[in-house]
Order: structure tokens, then sequence, then C-alpha cells
């Protein structure tokens, strides 16, 4: 079983909880959304739970992975969800133009390409955009690396985007190389 802050708990949210809420619930993470409910991961292990209609209503966003939920003590139900600190959403397809939740609470956003025929400046510049728009930090990764003559022009395309994120390039398998994401990769990081 994960500690709260292992699994990205912050004072953050910490701050939306009153002493009824830590009477009645605890607090747990989505891992999944599923049409009967939800599976959630907390101090107490992996659970799923149903959400009540009423809850569902008063909702501007969906329910979506990553949120954190306080589960009721006497049933595995959620009783709210707290509110995120970062989500990433679209409209819904079609003519609803309903927002979708895709991710919350989010720390880092992997947008990954390929050193190939695959590698696509405006498709990162719209990936960019998402990240910066829910305040998710963006890391271009380029793999493949390995299997061109140089990485480096693909880095220099991603680095004119003109952005902070950061670029790098890695072959995926040389486990020397993906240690370069690791700072991203902490425990507590989403």
């Amino acid at each position: 079983m994960a500690s709260l802050s292992h699994l990205g708990w912050r004072s953050f949210h910490s701050q939306q909880l009153t002493l009824e809420d830590l009477e009645t619930a605890h607090p747990a993470r989505v891992s999944s959304v599923h049409r009967s409910g939800l599976v959630v991961v907390s101090e107490q292990g992996t659970v799923n739970v149903t959400v009540p209609p009423r809850l569902l209503e008063t909702m501007e966003l969906p329910i979506t992975v990553g949120d954190w939920v306080l589960i009721e003590q006497a049933a595995p139900r959620v009783q709210r969800v707290i509110a995120p600190y970062s989500v990433i959403k679209r409209h819904a397809a079609g003519t609803d133009h309903r927002l979708q939740a895709i991710a919350a609470n989010l720390d880092t956003l992997f947008i990954v390409t390929s050193c190939n025929d695959d590698f696509n400046p405006s498709r990162l510049e719209r990936y960019l955009a998402v990240a910066f728009e829910a305040q998710v930090e963006p890391v271009i990764v380029i793999t493949k690396a390995d299997q061109c003559d140089s990485p480096e022009p693909f880095i220099d395309e991603a680095n004119a985007l003109g952005t902070t994120a950061a670029v790098i390039a890695v072959n995926a398998r040389d486990m020397t190389e993906l240690g370069a994401l690791e700072q991203w990769l902490q425990p507590g990081q989403t």
C-alpha cells in the first residue's frame, strides 16, 4: 500500500478538507473510470467505488483519472471530489460541446514523438498548448534516437518551437538513456 504523498497528495488537497471530512471519509486517487464506477487507490489499497448520481449532476467536469476523491468510511462510495490543481480537458466530439476531462492533478506531460517521418512540429505545438493551458510542465521526449543518423536536427526543431519545455532524445532500449527522465519520475509526481 502506498502513502498518500507517494500517490501525489499535496497540501493543496489537504487545505480543502474539514474535520468532518476526515471523520466520515478518506482520500483516494482515481486510477480508472468505468461506466459502473471508479477504481481508486489509497492507503487502504485499491478498491472499486460507486459515484452517487446526485454528485454527478452537480459537477462541472466528470471525474477523471488522477482526481482525488473522498470515499465514505461506511460504504465504497464517493462522498465528494477534491478540486484539482491541474486538468487536461477538451471539448467532446460532435455537437454537444461539453467539456471532457482527460486527466487531473498532473505535474508533467510527456509528449512523445520519434526521430523519423512521424516527427511533426505542428502536432508538438498542439500538445504543448494543451500542457500550458492545463498548467502542466511539458517534456518533449524524442524516441528512436538510435535509428537515425543524428537526433540533433529533431532536437533543434523541437527547441525552435520557442517554449521552455525540456527536449530529450532517447533510445528506449538503453536504460541509461532513460535515466534522463528520472527527475520527472520521482515518488509523488504524476
